[in-house]
């Protein structure tokens, strides 16, 4: 391959060797972002989840602590009742209410009255999805949590119904509800900021949606716990600022310099071998012109021994280059000069 009568072929393929090495390098420093952006990730939605994971379990282990109380007999009526719920809402603003449900499913006592107003009296089983949750731990005598819904006092929240039985009777039903905003934002607290969108869902049902603006999912880390019967999902997704910290300007150099490099030493490649080519032809040129010349040309070592004789000197008497070849011109030429006569040109060599 030429290009204007000289060689790139050379030049060509060495630099696309070096860029291959230049993207092989690039794409390993790209991997190792993303494996360290991967482990980061999946170590933050660890501990997001492990956070909302036990805020969510401490409340309902206070529901658990309330029915103790009730099976115990120390909530009979209704000012018991307040008297014990007053503290929990004192010490966890973040129940929406503690509600207690009769065995028809309607709700009589209502913690705290304020803001709760338009659930007292609701009647539940009227209501499919409570209904059918309520059911179930009616059923199964264990807490039941229904999916997200939307509340009697407004909002997007959540129910726990946790059955109550005394002496072996039925008595009722303890009805935590949770508002799903609050909640969870008082498990996360500061640990999101600007780096993550994160993401709650229950099943197909998002209900909890926060972070900074995301380019894409790609590289989405999921986590599930499960919040009574229910199983939720945290997913946590870096945010395009996020990933700008992972997009470090070294790889971006490694690209850039390396196929500048490339170029560089394959055009250092070409000109090299255009200055070989060069003094292939200028030597070519001179032994033709030695050649075809009817005076001797020659070319000795560093001690005077030809080493190379043009084709007119081996014409000579019949003799060939083998019969010149490691001898001096004062061996060759012995007996037909002086000693003195050949003191000009060894002094010429030697100088």
């Amino acid at each position: 391959m030429r290009f204007s009568g000289h060689p790139v072929g050379v030049p060509v393929a060495a630099a696309m060797v070096m860029v291959i090495v230049v993207i092989a390098v690039w794409q390993l420093v790209r991997n190792d972002q993303a494996i360290r952006l991967y482990a980061e990730t999946n170590s933050d939605a660890v501990h997001l989840t492990a956070r909302l994971d036990s805020h969510i379990a401490t409340r309902l282990d206070i529901g658990r602590h309330i029915q103790r109380l009730w099976l115990e007999g120390n909530i009979a009526n209704e000012d018991e009742f307040r008297s014990h719920l007053n503290s929990v809402h004192e010490l966890f603003s973040d129940f929406q209410a503690i509600n207690w449900v009769n065995n028809e499913g309607v709700i009589r006592w209502v913690t705290p009255y304020k803001g709760n107003k338009s659930a007292f009296g609701l009647n539940l089983r009227l209501l499919p999805v409570p209904n059918a949750v309520l059911t179930e731990a009616e059923r199964t005598g264990k807490m039941q949590i229904t999916p997200p819904i939307t509340l009697a006092q407004g909002g997007k929240g959540f129910v726990a119904y946790i059955p109550l039985v005394k002496n072996g009777v039925p008595d009722g039903f303890l009805n935590i509800v949770f508002r799903i905003t609050p909640l969870i934002s008082g498990a996360f607290r500061e640990n999101i900021g600007d780096g993550y969108r994160v993401i709650v869902a229950d099943g197909e049902d998002t209900f909890y949606d926060i972070g900074g603006p995301t380019n894409s999912r790609a590289n989405e880390v999921s986590k599930q716990f499960n919040v009574g019967n229910r199983v939720w999902a945290v997913t946590v997704i870096p945010t395009a600022r996020h990933l700008a910290k992972y997009s470090a300007i070294i790889d971006q150099l490694v690209l850039i310099v390396g196929l500048v490099l490339s170029a560089a030493v394959a055009y250092l490649i070409y000109l090299v071998m255009v200055r070989q080519r060069a003094l292939h032809d200028s030597e070519g040129r001179f032994r033709t012109f030695a050649e075809s010349s009817s005076d001797w040309f020659w070319e000795t070592d560093t001690a005077g021994r030809i080493v190379w004789l043009s084709e007119s000197g081996v014409m000579t008497d019949g003799l060939t280059f083998e019969d010149f070849r490691d001898h001096t011109r004062q061996e060759m030429a012995a007996g037909t000069m002086s000693g003195a006569e050949w003191g000009p040109y060894v002094q010429a060599l030697k100088d």
